[in-house]
């Protein structure tokens, strides 16, 4: 999943799904050691490190759909509040492996003996969520809507 901030009530997110994943093949990461935090969606998570081809395909989708979707169908942008805390959304590529409240203890021995260092992983699908109505933010997977996913089926620069 990318974070893009607000999505303006014009923007068709099916459409640019369909069209992003025609253009970009897979992506593959690198895992970074296994980490450990008591923020509740990263109690246990490794950080993906994206290699020189994969990384700006990263960037490219993020910017993308950002920009795509920072209108509204009348063709005005949304609020500069928005564009600002977008700006201050670094894309940080991770995997979060366990969402929960656990002793730190409990976290410090899961990172240790579940290190996904040094493991490659394929990622061949690009889905948008949003929070289910009632519910502000995606801290939850149980409050997710995921509302569009498509496959990666573009091919990979020579």
């Amino acid at each position: 999943t990318l974070h893009v901030g607000p999505v303006a009530a014009g923007c068709d997110v099916d459409l640019l799904l369909a069209a992003f994943a025609a253009r970009w093949p897979p992506i593959e990461l690198e895992a970074g050691p296994t980490g450990q935090s008591d923020v509740y969606f990263k109690a246990l998570f490794s950080e993906l490190r994206a290699d020189r081809q994969d990384g700006p395909i990263l960037a490219a989708m993020q910017q993308a759909i950002a920009s795509a979707c920072l209108s509204d169908e009348t063709g005005e942008h949304v609020p500069e509040a928005i564009r600002h805390a977008l700006a201050g959304y670094p894309l940080q590529p991770h995997l979060s492996l366990l969402y929960g409240c656990l002793p730190s203890q409990l976290r410090e021995r899961l990172a240790r003996d579940e290190d996904l260092r040094g493991r490659a992983l394929r990622f061949d699908t690009i889905a948008a969520v949003r929070p289910i109505p009632g519910h502000a933010d995606l801290s939850r997977v149980a409050h997710w809507d995921v509302f569009g996913h498509r496959r990666l089926t573009g091919a990979r620069a020579s």
